[in-house]
């Protein structure tokens, strides 16, 4: 063994020792889920797992709540994301509602008043709860 393979050999030892430390059960590879290996360095190849979606789960749990077996509050359903503040719509409605605070009397503002009025009628009946948010 030569000079410049004995140091390779060792800086590779060292590198694998510190890896050791580091991940106390391996390394795990994400492309063929085997230990010992970076996905980048992996010759094997993609496994595929089956998984449920998410919207096949909450569809399943929301028959379970509905046929009654979820009476107890056992089963878990996950909630929607919520709207950030500062979405368009937010930022819209909330303009809206201060200037109509301010000048009660003025008719443009009644007009625009009864159409988020409808607005959030039409939310609420749809069932979206990020209406609410604003």
């Amino acid at each position: 063994m030569t000079l410049g393979t004995y140091n390779r050999h060792q800086a590779q030892k060292k590198k694998q020792a510190a890896l050791a430390a580091a991940f106390p059960q391996g390394i795990r590879c994400q492309k063929c889920l085997e230990y010992g290996h970076w996905s980048y360095e992996c010759k094997g190849k993609r496994k595929i797992l089956v998984r449920p979606s998410s919207t096949q789960v909450l569809k399943k749990n929301l028959k379970s709540r509905e046929q009654g077996s979820c009476s107890n509050g056992s089963c878990k359903i996950p909630n929607k994301k919520k709207r950030t503040d500062n979405c368009a719509d937010c930022s819209d409605n909330s303009s809206s509602g201060s200037s109509s605070g301010s000048d009660s009397g003025s008719s443009d503002d009644s007009g625009s008043d009864s159409s988020s009025d409808s607005e959030s009628d039409s939310e609420s009946s749809s069932g979206s709860e990020s209406g609410s948010d604003c």
